[in-house]
């Protein structure tokens, strides 16, 4: 076995490390170093909730009506939307529902980014316990109860719910990313049991108010960015798989997922760099330099190996290397003729390079200081 061989192996073990390894050792750490939470179902704080919302009028009465079917006192939220830019019926919706809705009340602001309208909402935020809500997200009956009961132990900074896709079987696509999403979720289960999770749940989390940073720019992603500044401060960020909730958006478009990844990667090490500090906790450092960072770039140290494969001589990892690239190319135009009839069956090789793809762009995107807090459901923002 020659260098190259040698360095083609530690490089697709580096690759494959985030995916495999890192999933194995930490599920081993937390049976041996678990830390329980001091859960308190009876204690019942007042609470903020903050949606920030950007032409999402079909989304805003049935979020509302799930926080008021979910059981919690009325008397005790606050529910603050913010409108950044809304050119549909959002803002009339909003006018309605701070009428119909004593605890309901909201902002409209110029086209800004999200980053940008959660600083403004934060400031107007009343409680001490402060949840973070997407408009596509639907709480269950109990979610709220749950996820503030966390807060009663004082180590606790931030809780991340269990989001469930709702439309994870309309197509092959949604089940992969329902999948993935589970897999995850195992992740930071283990994560948190030991100190604290280092992968967000963008879409429905808490966090004492006290412990909420202005998010400094509109390159960061702003749960993430917040979730290291939580942990940064002393304090657990746990993932609360009882505390359940619901996304309705639908993920059958395979093509959207380049710009997902682009905008997860590219504002995710944007955080790392505003929220260096992070590194002088080595436990912390370490979960995310394994989960995040390296999972970050492992397309690139696989498009690493693949350049070293050419530099190879003739042997059984030449030859198994190529024919695992020539069966994933025939995959993916499997794949392409699958969408193209209409199937959306195989989707799973479009999935990967995409998501792929979207991550190499989002680190180049990252690295040149280009905005992440402001798109659409179909791309981001320039």
């Amino acid at each position: 076995m020659d260098a190259v061989e040698i360095l083609l192996i530690c490089v697709l073990c580096v690759a494959g490390y985030p995916f495999i390894i890192y999933p194995v050792f930490i599920s081993l750490l937390s049976k041996f170093f678990k830390r329980p939470v001091q859960v308190d179902p009876n204690f019942e704080p007042e609470i903020t909730i903050i949606t920030p919302v950007h032409n999402e009028e079909n989304n805003l009465v049935p979020l509302v009506t799930s926080v008021v079917n979910s059981g919690y006192p009325l008397s005790k939220i606050q529910m603050i939307f913010g409108s950044d830019g809304s050119t549909d019926g959002t803002n009339l919706k909003l006018e309605e529902l701070s009428r119909l809705h004593d605890f309901v009340e909201f902002y409209v602001f110029p086209r800004s980014g999200k980053n940008f309208v959660l600083n403004q909402l934060i400031a107007k935020a009343k409680n001490q316990i402060v949840l973070f809500l997407d408009a596509d997200i639907r709480l269950e009956k109990g979610t709220l109860h749950k996820m503030v009961s966390y807060f009663s132990d004082e180590t606790i900074g931030g809780v991340l719910a269990n989001v469930e896709l709702a439309h994870k079987k309309v197509s092959q696509y949604t089940i992969q990313d329902s999948q993935f999403h589970g897999f995850f979720s195992k992740i930071r289960k283990w994560e948190s049991d030991i100190f604290a999770t280092v992968n967000s749940m963008g879409p429905c989390y808490a966090v004492r108010k006290e412990l909420i940073p202005k998010i400094p720019n509109d390159k960061v992603c702003d749960d993430f960015f917040i979730l290291l500044e939580v942990v940064s401060k002393g304090k657990r960020m746990v993932y609360a798989s009882d505390v359940l909730a619901t996304d309705i958006r639908q993920r059958d478009e395979v093509w959207k997922e380049y710009h997902r990844k682009m905008r997860f990667s590219a504002g995710g090490i944007s955080a790392i760099l505003a929220a260096r500090r992070i590194f002088l906790n080595p436990w912390f450092a370490f979960m995310v330099i394994s989960h995040k960072l390296l999972r970050w770039f492992s397309p690139l140290f696989f498009l690493l190996a693949i350049f070293l494969l050419l530099f190879t001589e003739f042997s059984w990892i030449k030859l198994l290397g190529f024919s695992i690239i020539a069966v994933f190319l025939l995959l993916t135009l499997l794949s392409l003729l699958d969408l193209k009839w209409g199937r959306r069956k195989f989707t799973m090789p479009l999935y990967v390079l995409f998501s792929f793809a979207g991550t190499i762009a989002g680190i180049f995107r990252a690295f040149t200081g280009k905005q992440n807090s402001s798109w659409t459901l179909e791309r981001l923002e320039n």
